[in-house]
């Protein structure tokens, strides 16, 4: 992140600082460009990584479901809920 806000103070330096020129509307646009790849790409990672967390519980709501029978495990996430697991973001 410390990297980020560097190059993103740096890019608008270099803006304040170009000289006009035939091409300063397109380097300009390449700067932004790159900046909203930078960011997406971070956006798209931490939606992925959310996905895969849901998918990974969600598996192992299912395997607990397999092995005991319901009433043992509505005890036991309740158990969970009670500790606080809630607040970590497992449900």
């Amino acid at each position: 992140m410390a990297r980020a806000f560097t190059w993103h103070c740096f890019y608008f330096n270099l803006l304040d600082h170009i000289k006009p020129g035939p091409y300063m509307n397109l380097f300009t646009h390449l700067v932004f460009w790159r900046l909203l790849l930078f960011f997406g790409l971070g956006v798209e990672g931490l939606i992925w990584y959310s996905k895969s967390l849901n998918e990974i519980k969600r598996e192992c709501f299912a395997e607990l479901a397999r092995r005991y029978d319901s009433s043992k495990l509505i005890e036991s996430l309740r158990n969970l809920c009670v500790l606080g697991v809630s607040a970590v973001g497992v449900f």
